[in-house]
């Protein structure tokens, strides 16, 4: 099933050659992010199954440099599940609703994911001062909540 997108026999070999080659590997950087063994698989099948679907547009990539574009898509890839985890525990342990979810993610990037302000700056495009005074801004609103994203870390 995902070697749907591999047209040639050749293509199909070395797919499976790599897969082989790569899956520890990819699966010990999905296992340090999601600290979870079932889910760092599903990570990984992620991850070799888009390469299936997208080959072609790899194809010319060497094995070497195959194998780091697939440790940085599997990490990504990782990366969103465990946030989109976190965020799940967040809202559920939320106990009020004041929030925004703009709020609820700049709190999820300041302590689930540990980003200074700067770098959360940076990713949204707004300066620091701006993320400094919404941070504080919705800590106040809830000072509940920073406790339960906390709680949602461990």
């Amino acid at each position: 099933m995902i070697m749907n997108g591999l047209k040639s026999e050749s293509e199909k070999k070395f797919f499976c050659k790599f897969c082989k080659e790569n899956r520890l590997k990819l699966f010990v950087v999905a296992l340090k992010v999601l600290h979870d063994e079932a889910a760092a698989e599903d990570a990984v099948l992620s991850c070799f199954t888009n390469l299936a679907k997208a080959f072609e547009q790899y194809s010319h990539l060497s094995p070497k440099e195959l194998s780091q574009m697939c440790c940085s898509v599997v990490w990504c890839i990782a990366h969103n599940m465990a946030m989109a985890h976190s965020l799940q525990n967040v809202k559920s342990n939320a106990t009020d609703s004041s929030l925004t979810e703009e709020e609820k993610q700049l709190l999820i990037l300041k302590y689930v994911l540990e980003l200074k302000n700067k770098q959360i700056g940076e990713l949204l495009g707004i300066s620091e001062f701006v993320i400094y005074k919404k941070i504080s801004t919705s800590q106040k609103k809830l000072p509940q909540y920073t406790e339960d994203i906390e709680y949602a870390k461990h």
